[in-house]
Order: structure tokens, then sequence, then C-alpha cells
């Protein structure tokens, strides 16, 4: 399942910050109109809405991203090479 959590602009591209659950918990994900999907976050299970808004606002995400700062999160198939290869030997 995924929840649009809030969307923001940066460089004149609108991006989309989305809840999406997996079997272990959820991925935090930034979705560029015309990019990869970035990771922004893995939460495990149990864990929510309160620490989606950590990372958003306390962590500064939303702030830094919407400059434009490099390398805030990791593109998702980075992620799953380095996280799960057993889903990229599957694909």
């Amino acid at each position: 399942m995924t929840e649009l959590i809030t969307t923001y602009e940066s460089d004149g591209v609108v991006h989309r910050i989305e809840l999406v659950t997996t079997i272990d918990g959820a991925l935090l994900l930034d979705r560029g109109i015309d990019g990869d999907a970035l990771v922004v976050a893995e939460l495990d299970r149990g864990e929510g809405r309160a620490q989606v808004l950590a990372v958003l606002h306390s962590g500064g995400y939303l702030i830094r991203a919407g400059r434009g700062e490099p390398r805030l999160a990791c593109p998702l198939a980075e992620w799953v090479a380095l996280r799960r290869p057993e889903l990229q030997r599957a694909a």
C-alpha cells in the first residue's frame, strides 16, 4: 500500500513523498516526476507517522531537498542491491 505524505518542489520539479508498506515495515520514498525513486528512510513494523514527520521536519529532509542538496537519499535500485539482493536476483 502507498500513502501520499506530501509534495514539494525543487528546481521546478514536483516531488511526491510516499510511505510504501513492505513486508518488514515501510519505506519513505521521494519520487520526482522525471527521476528514479529515492529511499529517504526505512521504517520498522510499528513505526509510522511520528517517525515520518521526524525525518521530514525535525531531520530537515524537506528543507534540504527543496534546496536541491545532493545525496540526501539512496536511489531505490541501489537500496535494493545493497539491502535486498534476493529481490534483485528475482527481477
